[in-house]
């Protein structure tokens, strides 16, 4: 836990690792989920997918969403913040490469299901860790992560098609493996620099046996 208890230059450096990671992780879980509608046209011809195909792809990770929300907290219930954090990040960068390589429709649709599991795991790990590490700077920690939020979109939508694409000879495969390095760093950054995550530590069982689905 980072404690900050002024707001001089000490406590501004301390915040800083935990800032970084709250927003490298909140830009990291939106990527994956705007990188795709740039380029659908391309997946579309690339699969031969129908209307509906097409539609069934981009409401998938808001179903998984709805579907994984409650599991994703249970397990920061049991394992803790930061471990949960880390396991979704890792599993959402796996998915999110893996869809730059499916064959075929189903293999896209599995991929973009366990990618929506990864991101629903991050989502509910993220208020924990801001009230952990930046307890005294709570309005500070969530603003950064809805920048996370907000850049990782902006950048993602923004780039793909005008600057990602011409540099990838316009192949979707290579665009969408592209924005997975951000994510790549992101899991990198989490386990290298996270503190530890100390009410995992002393809180589990007790965590475990108070909390109700």
């Amino acid at each position: 836990m980072v404690a900050l208890r002024g707001g001089g230059p000490s406590s501004i450096r301390a915040a800083l690792i935990p800032l970084l990671l709250l927003w490298a992780a909140g830009a990291a879980i939106r990527i994956p989920i705007l990188d795709v509608p740039p380029v659908l046209p391309l997946i579309r011809a690339a699969l031969h997918m129908s209307e509906t195909q097409v539609g069934l792809l981009s409401g998938l990770p808001l179903g998984m969403f709805a579907l994984a929300a409650v599991p994703g907290s249970l397990l920061v219930a049991r394992f803790g913040a930061v471990r949960t954090l880390l396991v979704g990040l890792l599993i959402t960068a796996v998915a999110s490469t893996a869809r730059s390589i499916v064959p075929d429709v189903l293999t896209l649709y599995a991929a973009t299901l366990v990618m929506g599991f990864g991101i629903s795991v991050v989502q509910p790990a993220l208020p924990p860790l801001v009230r952990d590490w930046l307890p005294t700077r709570i309005g500070l920690g969530t603003a950064v992560t809805t920048n996370g939020y907000l850049i990782g979109s902006t950048l993602t939508t923004g780039l793909m098609l005008p600057l990602i694409m011409p540099l990838m000879g316009q192949s979707w495969r290579l665009g969408l493996a592209v924005w997975n390095i951000p994510i790549a760093i992101a899991v990198v950054l989490v386990w290298w620099l996270a503190p530890p995550d100390h009410a995992s530590a002393s809180g589990v069982a007790a965590a475990v046996r108070k909390w109700m689905p």
